[in-house]
């Protein structure tokens, strides 16, 4: 079931539209390239690759913030499924929290790809550490949009 809603939400988002899933790589590309050109030609900064401590930080946190508001409401967003059937109804906001983390995995693809195209190295430590952050990032993200879905519904 949560496969069946994880698909339905990232069918559901760019349905309709010309591009449809390919939204989700121009989207945050885009972004990418913009803050890149935002913080290297218009805010020069005196910190030396600026764009790259934005980029490292947007992606988790555009992560996180779309998980927690979509799946804040979602269970009053899906009260006609919730009402017709039982099921445990932690799993609406899962789905919404793995949708976002498949968009996010992308994102950071992506910017990742960016920042070894532009130069900067990665270290062992940090590559190492990458997958422990991202699991730490994965159920903090879960466990607050749970406790803000149950307090919506109240």
């Amino acid at each position: 079931m949560v496969w069946n809603l994880v698909r339905r939400d990232l069918r559901g988002r760019y349905k309709g539209s010309l591009l449809g899933f390919l939204w989700n790589f121009i989207l945050p590309l885009m972004q990418i390239l913009v803050y890149i050109m935002v913080f290297t030609v218009v805010f020069r900064q005196n910190i030396e690759h600026y764009y790259v401590y934005i980029i490292v930080g947007m992606v988790p946190w555009t992560m996180f913030n779309d998980a927690v508001l979509s799946s804040s409401g979602s269970i009053i967003e899906n009260s006609q499924l919730v009402s017709k059937i039982y099921f445990p109804r932690t799993v609406i906001p899962l789905s919404m929290v793995i949708s976002k983390f498949i968009n996010f995995l992308i994102s950071m693809g992506i910017a990742l790809l960016i920042l070894a195209v532009g130069g900067h190295g990665f270290d062992g430590w940090a590559l190492a550490s990458l997958p422990v952050a991202v699991f730490c990032l994965f159920v903090f993200s879960l466990g607050l949009s749970l406790l803000l879905a149950a307090a919506d519904v109240t």
